[in-house]
């Protein structure tokens, strides 16, 4: 090996590209650890990683990979993983609304939200980006665990390879098809209210609101112009702290902070370590799609051994900011039960 590639013959066959590559009639059916799927004919497997599941040439072709990972909990959201990819091919973001709107597909017994870009791919490392080159992918966002189904290449040779992607799609069983589907709305359907373990002190005036799936607690302050608080719980370290500062800097339609400003944000006492707090004004964007003009941000985030809680605030400016000294009261008053 000299460390040369041989061009890419765009209009060669499989048989062209691997001539010395049995071709079998029927898809061959694999298992790998938990996970078993049908490979598409001419897809060649290739190492598992720590990442990476399952990983596949795409039709043999060494610029073109297919691959699935899993993630603890929702790992941030749907539209936050969508728009992260759409990232990745140099494109803008969609809105909540327009996320909730995309296509799905089979996968895992469940519907999954399917999409399809075209860009300049950079990759998760952010370098120097290929033009010409489309990804198609699956995610199927749960609250236990979310699973991501990833190709990308070269589009002219992502797009011959779009059935052969949803039949493997459709082919994968596993640990992940035991977990309820995400709905075709994009929500995952509700896991029964486990997240136990923590107290806390509800501020003068703060009102309990129902249940809502991923939530430990809601609460809802302010009759006019009303606001809400809420807690939330993700395993591991949920993406990281300053990861979660800049999803909802992003929500409020500000820019992200560097590590520089990370490090200078407030903390603040809570669960016996210590959480940063940060403060966002705008327009708000949820991941539901619901939006709130002339919005402030609250956030929390602390990192516990296993698991990471986050505190957030959002509402009209004038409710939020009344309401400043009572979120930073109610997060330094969450314990540990026990």
């Amino acid at each position: 090996m000299d460390g040369r590639r041989d061009p890419i013959r765009w209009h060669a066959t499989t048989r062209d590209r691997f001539p010395r590559m049995p071709m079998s009639s029927a898809p061959a059916a694999t298992q790998v650890g938990e996970w078993s799927w049908s490979l598409p004919e001419g897809w060649l497997e290739q190492p598992a990683t720590s990442m990476r599941r399952a990983n596949f040439l795409v039709a043999g072709d060494p610029d073109a990979e297919c691959y699935l990972t899993v993630l603890p909990g929702d790992a941030g959201g749907l539209a936050a993983n969508v728009n992260r990819w759409r990232s990745q091919m140099g494109l803008e973001g969609l809105s909540g609304a327009e996320v909730q709107v995309l296509p799905t597909e089979t996968f895992l017994g469940g519907a999954a939200t399917l999409v399809d870009f075209e860009g300049s791919w950079s990759g998760m490392g952010g370098g120097g980006a290929a033009s010409g080159y489309r990804l198609i992918g699956l995610l199927s966002v749960r609250s236990q665990e979310s699973v991501f189904l990833k190709m990308v290449g070269p589009a002219a040779v992502i797009g011959p390879e779009r059935e052969n992607f949803l039949a493997l799609a459709r082919s994968f069983s596993g640990r992940g098809a035991e977990v309820p589907a995400q709905d075709p709305s994009g929500a995952a359907t509700p896991p029964p209210q486990t997240r136990a373990g923590m107290s806390w002190s509800a501020p003068s005036g703060w009102k309990q609101g129902p249940e809502r799936s991923f939530r430990v607690v809601t609460f809802v302050m302010g009759e006019d112009e009303p606001a809400e608080c809420y807690v939330t719980v993700l395993p591991g370290d949920g993406g990281g702290p300053l990861a979660n500062v800049n999803r909802w800097r992003q929500q409020m339609g500000e820019s992200a902070l560097d590590q520089e400003g990370f490090d200078g944000l407030f903390r603040i006492p809570m669960l016996g370590e210590e959480a940063v707090v940060c403060d966002a004004r705008g327009s708000y964007a949820g991941m539901g799609g619901d939006q709130v003009s002339d919005a402030l941000l609250l956030g929390a985030v602390c990192t516990l051994p296993g698991r990471t809680v986050f505190v957030k605030m959002v509402g009209p400016q004038a409710t939020v900011e009344a309401q400043r000294d009572a979120f930073l009261d109610f997060c330094r008053s969450i314990e540990e039960e026990g």
